[in-house]
């Protein structure tokens, strides 16, 4: 029995005890301090730990609600399109002057658009690294999402990339408008001022740089 035991515990000490790899450690930790930043309305804190593809498809946004006319509004995904409303008519036109993809995201934080609630009883596991590239199991209270989170390492350290997250998003949003049985500006207008509590207007359609 003292062989069995000895010969465990150096195959632990050779498999590393079950410990998790770094790769693992750091897409755990960039998830665990995006959500506390985000539990504590830091933007600038939570922009810290997110993938510069995520920044990139926010300054996509900032164009569209600079410059897109209405037929470039309607042409856009759905996700995108409600992105977009979303920005236009709860930031202020003032503080649009030198707004980035980056300085929206903070913004966004700042001012308590991300879900608390859902954030609080979110977590990952299973995580799966390949190269530069992660994939994490997405728990919501006791109950597994069909998604999956991704991360990248971007100079070392591992950021959360939120961009395939919009997209798995914008195919509930499609569903939600079918299911709704309203037109998908009708929806979109009433998801956003019951969450902004102002009446969305038809300057919605107009470019904020021709405002």
């Amino acid at each position: 029995m003292k062989h069995i035991v000895m010969l465990s515990c150096l195959c632990a000490l050779v498999s590393g005890c079950g410990k998790p790899s770094p790769d693992v450690q750091g897409v755990q930790h960039a998830f665990d301090a995006y959500k506390q930043a985000i539990l504590s309305t830091d933007g600038a804190k939570s922009a810290k730990h997110i993938a510069q593809r995520t920044f990139d498809e926010y300054q996509q946004y900032v164009d569209w609600a600079l410059q897109a006319d209405r037929n470039t509004l309607e042409g856009l995904s759905a996700i995108n399109k409600m992105q977009v409303f979303l920005m236009k008519h709860r930031i202020p036109k003032e503080e649009w002057r030198n707004m980035t993809g980056k300085k929206v995201f903070i913004y966004a934080v700042d001012h308590d658009w991300i879900g608390k609630q859902q954030t609080i009883t979110t977590m990952i596991s299973d995580i799966q690294v390949s190269g530069t590239r992660a994939t994490a199991a997405v728990i919501i209270g006791k109950k597994k999402a069909p998604n999956r989170f991704h991360f990248t390492n971007e100079d070392g350290f591992w950021k959360f990339d939120l961009t395939q997250t919009l997209r798995d998003t914008d195919f509930i949003l499609r569903s939600q408008i079918k299911q709704s049985g309203m037109t998908e500006d009708e929806f979109m207008f009433r998801i956003i001022e019951s969450i902004s509590g102002t009446k969305v207007t038809d300057s919605i359609w107009e470019p904020i740089g021709k405002k």
